[in-house]
């Protein structure tokens, strides 16, 4: 996906999104490309060309005009042919009526930008040629809302019947404000038929989402090719995360299919869906995905319920959030009620989260049963006595033993095993041994208070996915990247002498080393 957005950008920033009258000056049409206008096209106006030539040989993008209706050709010819011909005649282009359609045959001789404008959007098209002939169109769609400072671009380009398009919010001075990737759509309906020469402005959405989800008219070709043999549709949604629909199986059952893309790593566009078909659902369920989340919930509007799921680092899908008489946050590894003074985190297992085998008529509606259902046994926190103490994480039982690093009040271990003084313990994966007399077992953790430092990342590193070591050496291996502002949910559990702390992203059950240099304070 990285490469198609660079070529996108660049288009951008090579044309601007050509107003309709194109300032620079045009070089004047060859006598020999007006008389094949008026041979075939008699009736028709030449409002827009741009190209290069003579009369011995050239290329001309042409836009011929009539009762608002546009035509896009091209007319080459090169020495050894006897006269100029079109190679392109494509009536379906440019939008009809008062568009203000434009077109550019850029210096290069093997681009072409065609374009129009419609209200607050413009349509530019984009199309590049090579030995073969010209290749298929891209599109930028750019949008101004009315009385807003904001400008949309819409990205979209089809490749191996899939499109892919990208959201970029700018300022109007070709700066990127925010950029968001979705995944691709299947589009089976465009194969073939997105070549200059047979391309209708019209196949093009100025919402994507619009061929899929049910509010408007979705398009049974997409929704044909999403589905299972046998499906039912209800209704479908997309975003960040994926595509979800939402139907009726063989077996008359209701059930959410949800369609995760993983792209290929040394070819973003190459990829495949992970498909999750969740287990049966209850009648008169409906989906809801935020457009610029990850996750996907669904409503029980008669009682009044809602249940979130987010995928994990294993591309499994599990609950995430409950709305029902209490609002809770859960995790296959801790609960918590945030909107109370209750500001515990309860760390324990909870086996009920996976969307393939879930009933959610047993999921609890308020936040003491599913502390019921928490299974807490082998799970602890670090306890000091004095909690500006912090409990060293050793390689073996042995007070001599090298130090993973020291962590703080609260912070939340798996118990492996015992021995003696000495307890054998997992935070994210990392393993090792701490003295058991400094650990809260059991229901006694809750009692903790965590003593983690409120450290947030520099300004100067937002956005910037930082990378997590597997030790406090970057020269270890690298196990993840993360972003370090502070509203991200982590917490600063260990330190290991003056360079690095252990930062433990507690929503993922994932932890790392990370350099101290990269925090600070904060603002309070």
């Amino acid at each position: 996906m990285k490469k198609l957005c660079v070529l996108l950008l660049c288009i951008i920033l090579m044309v601007g999104l050509l107003p309709s009258g194109i300032g620079e000056e045009r070089p004047p049409l060859p006598q020999a490309v007006m008389a094949l206008c008026q041979q075939y096209y008699p009736e028709h106006t030449l409002s827009q060309h741009s190209g290069f030539g003579d009369e011995q040989q050239g290329q001309w993008a042409l836009v011929l005009s009539k009762d608002g209706n546009h035509i896009l050709a091209i007319a080459e010819k090169d020495k050894t042919q006897p006269a100029y011909r079109f190679t392109i005649e494509n009536p379906n282009a440019l939008m009809p009526g008062d568009s203000r359609p434009s077109v550019l045959i850029d210096t290069g001789r093997d681009a072409l930008f065609f374009g129009f404008s419609k209200d607050n959007d413009r349509w530019s098209f984009n199309a590049s040629k090579s030995e073969a002939g010209w290749g298929e169109v891209g599109l930028i769609l750019y949008s101004h809302l009315p009385g807003s400072e904001e400008y949309y671009e819409t990205l979209m380009i089809v490749q191996e019947g899939l499109l892919f398009f990208d959201f970029l919010q700018t300022d109007g001075n070709e700066n990127i404000e925010e950029r968001y990737c979705y995944p691709p759509i299947p589009v089976p309906h465009l194969v073939g038929k997105i070549g200059i020469a047979e391309v209708d402005w019209a196949a093009f959405p100025t919402r994507p989402a619009d061929w899929l989800e049910s509010y408007s008219q979705p398009n049974p070709d997409v929704l044909r090719a999403l589905t299972p043999m046998g499906w039912t549709f209800y209704e479908a949604q997309i975003n960040l995360g994926g595509i979800h629909l939402l139907g009726q199986d063989e077996q008359g059952q209701t059930r959410l299919l949800l369609k995760r893309w993983l792209a290929n790593v040394d070819n973003p566009k190459g990829g495949f869906y992970q498909d999750t078909v969740s287990a049966p659902l209850p009648e008169g369920i409906r989906v809801q995905a935020k457009p610029l989340g990850q996750g996907v919930s669904l409503y029980l509007d008669e009682q009044s319920r809602a249940f979130s799921f987010a995928c994990d680092r294993d591309n499994v899908w599990r609950l995430s959030f409950v709305m029902a008489q209490d609002w809770y946050t859960i995790t296959p590894h801790y609960v918590s009620l945030s909107s109370s003074e209750d500001n515990t985190f309860y760390f324990g297992a909870f086996s009920e989260s996976d969307i393939r085998d879930i009933q959610l008529a047993n999921i609890p509606s308020t936040f003491e049963e599913i502390k019921l259902q928490l299974d807490q046994s082998g799970w602890a926190k670090v306890n000091n006595p004095n909690p500006a103490d912090r409990l060293h994480l050793r390689e073996r039982p042995d007070r001599g033993s090298a130090s993973l690093g020291k962590f703080y009040n609260g912070t939340p271990v798996q118990v492996l095993e015992r021995k003696g003084d000495w307890a054998r313990v997992q935070l994210a994966g990392h393993t090792g041994w701490m003295m058991a007399n400094y650990l809260a077992i059991g229901v006694d953790m809750n009692q903790v208070q965590p003593a983690f430092p409120g450290m947030v990342g520099l300004d100067s590193l937002e956005m910037q996915p930082m990378p997590l070591y597997a030790k406090p050496d970057e020269h270890s291996p690298v196990i993840d990247k993360r972003e370090i502002p502070h509203y991200i949910p982590y917490w600063i559990a260990g330190v290991v002498e003056d360079g690095w702390y252990y930062v433990y992203f507690y929503h993922e059950d994932l932890g790392g080393y990370m350099k101290q240099e990269w925090f600070w304070p904060g603002n309070g």
